[in-house]
């Protein structure tokens, strides 16, 4: 080996460094890192644009928000996924459709080459874009076909959601989710994802798991649909539009968190920027694999990861065989180094997408989200004064918080007479709350 290499990190394995890269890699959510430099990619929005486009949405208010963001990706007007895949400029040597799951594949000219992708996509023009179960296992089989032909995959993400019925679950829609998401997630192949509509649930995760992830203008992702969220936060008093906006759901916000890679600089109403789009999956798919090449430049435990995948293929364990992960390919076909530098760079990349948050943070008191904080620091810009608006959403919180300890305290203490046999409990107790606006403080037991 070339001595000049830098030399990686004595990791024991490749699960060791990818859990130590990975843990380091979180802590540079939205920066560029050495890992991933994806400079080459074309046709995306610059730094300066997004962030415009960002002060801009701050500005709206919820309704205008909706109108700006959510209402495009819903339209039914716009292009499908498969019409725009038409017009990417490749030759098309094979597409079929089964309802809203379409697939193809396209030649195209990369690299001054002639490469052939292979693309998945979710159709909303049928069934919304909504896939049952049948529609994950088809697509799980044809990225497996896709691998076995070397050929780098591209994902349209287009869906309200994947389909939650009664037939759906019948079918075990679960299984059949998390399967596509194990098959995607093993790829040796170069995958980028395009979230060209709505990209919202169990129906666009799978799809997502990509080495790079893009997204239109329009586009908009979450891992739950804003509905639902409101449905599950019921707590906190908030509509569906209310969430959308509070978790921001817009490409250009999630692309300044480090979510989307790049937002292609692509509009339902501009046609003529499909040129961009085309631009932006060629470039990706070199972009990925120059990142490939330089990740096994600068790591020399993987040459012993390979060797160790190879001895699998070779002499596979009764374990790898009765979980059917052994491959079914022929020595030609099986796997090289760079496929599986591929599949653990995309682990990386996903790695790096996850955060969490704590209850603490999303609640309606939260410093984080201008509740009770922001309403001091209202009262102490304005001489300890505050704003009627703000006393009325004030009071719900106060009076709410109170309620809920009022009931809880009531009903312990009829339980406890009940149980002691008394048929009217005597109340020696009380919540104490101090109030004070100048500035603001709140004072309960266990506020």
């Amino acid at each position: 080996m070339n001595n000049t290499r830098k030399r990686s990190k004595n990791f024991q394995s490749a699960f060791h460094a990818a859990e130590a890269m990975s843990h380091d890699l979180a802590l540079q959510r939205g920066k560029k890192t050495p890992v991933f430099e994806q400079s080459g990619v074309e046709g995306l929005l610059s730094s300066k644009d997004i962030a415009a486009q960002i002060k801009l949405l701050k500005k709206l208010d919820v309704d205008g928000y909706i109108q700006r963001v959510i209402t495009p990706s819903e339209s039914q007007k716009r292009p499908s996924s498969p019409e725009i895949i038409r017009q990417l400029g490749a030759k098309i040597i094979f597409e079929e459709s089964e309802g809203p799951l379409y697939m193809a594949e396209g030649e195209f000219e990369i690299g001054g080459l002639t490469r052939r992708l292979g693309f998945i996509a979710q159709n909303h023009k049928s069934q919304n874009g909504v896939w049952y179960p049948k529609h994950h296992r088809k697509a799980a089989e044809m990225v497996r076909f896709y691998a076995s032909h070397a050929m780098p995959l591209v994902t349209f993400m287009d869906t309200p959601g994947a389909a939650a019925d009664a037939e759906a679950n019948l079918q075990n829609q679960s299984h059949s989710i998390s399967f596509f998401i194990s098959e995607m997630a093993n790829l040796q192949l170069p995958v980028v994802g395009v979230v060209f509509g709505g990209g919202y649930s169990g129906g666009a995760i799978p799809l997502a798991t990509a080495n790079l992830l893009l997204s239109v203008r329009e586009g908009v992702f979450n891992t739950i649909h804003p509905k639902g969220l409101s449905n599950i936060a019921r707590k906190y008093n908030l509509s569906w539009q209310e969430s959308a906006k509070y978790i921001g759901v817009s490409a250009y916000e999630l692309q300044s968190r480090g979510y989307f890679d790049g937002v292609i600089d692509y509009s339902y109403d501009q046609p003529h920027q499909i040129k961009n789009l085309t631009r932006a999956i060629i470039t990706g798919i070199e972009s990925v694999e120059m990142d490939a090449v330089r990740f096994l430049k600068e790591h020399d435990f993987f040459f012993q990861h390979y060797r160790d995948s190879i001895q699998h293929y070779l002499d596979p364990s009764e374990l790898l065989i009765e979980s059917n992960r052994r491959t079914d390919r022929p020595p030609t076909g099986t796997l090289n180094i760079f496929g599986d530098v591929y599949r653990f760079m995309r682990f990386l990349r996903m790695r790096q997408r996850i955060s969490s948050r704590t209850v603490y943070q999303y609640s309606r008191l939260s410093p984080r989200k201008h509740r009770l904080e922001g309403f001091n620091r209202d009262a102490k810009r304005n001489d300890g004064k505050i704003s009627n608006a703000g006393s009325l959403r004030l009071w719900r919180s106060v009076t709410t918080k109170l309620f809920l300890n009022v009931m809880k305290h009531f009903s312990h203490h009829v339980k406890s007479a009940t149980k002691n046999g008394t048929n009217s409990p005597v109340f020696s107790w009380a919540i104490p709350v101090k109030i004070s606006l100048s500035p603001l403080r709140i004072w309960s037991p266990k506020s």
